[in-house]
C-alpha cells in the first residue's frame, strides 16, 4: 500500500513521459532497458567523499548508479563525461552515485585527492553491492527511476556526455540541440604508445614496468583495453595501477607494473599490445611497443661484506695491541 503512495505522489510530481519512456528510447542512446523494471537493492554505505548515502534517501530522483575501480582503464576514461553530466543537472531530480569495487580504501583515497569528480563516491568494502548488482565486469552503470526501480543499464565504457537529451527528457527539461547521436564525433590523433624500464635492475628488487598510451584530443575519446603485457621466465609481477591525465589538447593513460626478477642475466621482453576503440564509433586500433632489453644483475653479498668489515676491524685491533706490547721493552733498552 505504501508503495502505491508513493508511486501515485511520483507521478503527480513528475512529468508523464519521464516515468513512462519507451525501451526504445534508453535503447536509441545505447542503454539496455529492462521490461519490465526491478525493484533497485538496496544500497546503504558511507560515500567517502559525501557523507553517508542511500538509495532511499534518492526516492523521487533518477540515479544514474556506476559501479568502477581506480584500476579499471575503461572506468577511469568515462569519469571525465560521467562529472560533466553531473554539473550540468546539478540542483535538478538527478544524481551520479559511483560505487568503488576496489579492494581497499587508500587508492580510492588518492584517485579522489586529484578532485576528478565531485559526485558522490561509495566504497563497496565488503562486496556486497557488487555482489547483489552483478557487477563483475566494470564499469557497469544502472539507471533508477523515481519509484526505485531500475529502468535500464549500460556495460562498459561510454560518452555519457552524449546522453544529456535523454536525461533533459527524463526530467522535463528543454532538451538541448545537440548532434546525432549516431553521428560519429571527431576525435583527434590516434592514440600512440611507448614503454619505459630500468637499463639494470638487481635480482630480488622491485622496479616498474610503464606504459604510456597518449592522443591529441578527449581522455573520453577511446575506449582502451588493458595493455598486454608479457613477461620473461624468471620475472614475476607484484602489483599495478593506472592513472589518467587530460588536458584541453592531450590524454595519456599510464599503465604502472611492477616487476621483480628472480635471477641474473639478460631479460628481452615482448612488445607491449594496447588495443582501443573510438567511443563515437569507427574502427578499433592497435598500439605495439617494443620494450629494450633489461640487465639483471646478482644481489651484492650482505653478510659476506659485513665479516670482510669484521676481519678489518679485528686486523687493526691487533695491530695496535702489539705496536702497544713493543713500546714499554724499547724504552726499558735505553
Amino acid at each position: 500500500m505504501f508503495q502505491r503512495v508513493i508511486g501515485f505522489i511520483l507521478f503527480a510530481v513528475f512529468p508523464m513521459n519521464a516515468l513512462a519512456v519507451g525501451p526504445e528510447v534508453y535503447q536509441q542512446y545505447g542503454l539496455q532497458a529492462l521490461t519490465p523494471p526491478v525493484e533497485a537493492a538496496p544500497l546503504d554505505a558511507n560515500a567517502v567523499n559525501a557523507g553517508i548515502h542511500t538509495l532511499q534517501q534518492h526516492r523521487g530522483e533518477w540515479v544514474l548508479l556506476t559501479f568502477f575501480a581506480t584500476w579499471c582503464g575503461p572506468c577511469m576514461t568515462e569519469m571525465p563525461a560521467l562529472q560533466s553530466l553531473h554539473e550540468t543537472l546539478e540542483g535538478e531530480a538527478f544524481v551520479v552515485l559511483g560505487v568503488s569495487v576496489d579492494d581497499t580504501l587508500p587508492p580510492l583515497d588518492r584517485w579522489l585527492k586529484k578532485k576528478v569528480v565531485s559526485f558522490p563516491i561509495v566504497h563497496d568494502a565488503n562486496k556486497s553491492a557488487e555482489k547483489v548488482y552483478n557487477a563483475s565486469s566494470i564499469p557497469l552503470s544502472y539507471l533508477i527511476n523515481p519509484a526505485g526501480e531500475v529502468v535500464a543499464m549500460a556495460k562498459g565504457a561510454r560518452d555519457w556526455s552524449r546522453t544529456l537529451p535523454l536525461f533533459q527528457t527524463l526530467l522535463g527539461l528543454e532538451v538541448s540541440e545537440l548532434p546525432d547521436i549516431n553521428a560519429p564525433l571527431a576525435v583527434g590523433s590516434a592514440p600512440s604508445g611507448s614503454v619505459s624500464l630500468p637499463s639494470t635492475v638487481v635480482v630480488g628488487e622491485s622496479f616498474d614496468l610503464v606504459v604510456e598510451v597518449s592522443w591529441t584530443g578527449q581522455i573520453d575519446d577511446y575506449f582502451l583495453l588493458p595493455p598486454r603485457v608479457g613477461v620473461p621466465l624468471g620475472v614475476t609481477r607484484s602489483a599495478s595501477t593506472v592513472t589518467t591525465t587530460g588536458e584541453d589538447t592531450s590524454s595519456t593513460l599510464t599503465y604502472r607494473y611492477a616487476l621483480i626478477a628472480e635471477e641474473a642475466g639478460e631479460l628481452a621482453f615482448p612488445a607491449v599490445m594496447v588495443r582501443y576503440q573510438p567511443i563515437a564509433g569507427g574502427a578499433e586500433g592497435n598500439v605495439a611497443v617494443s620494450v629494450e632489453r633489461v640487465l639483471v644483475l646478482a644481489a651484492q653479498n650482505e653478510p659476506n661484506r659485513f665479516y670482510f668489515m669484521l676481519a678489518g676491524v679485528v686486523g687493526v685491533f691487533m695491530f695496535l695491541v702489539l705496536l702497544f706490547r713493543k713500546r714499554p721493552i724499547k724504552e726499558s733498552l735505553l
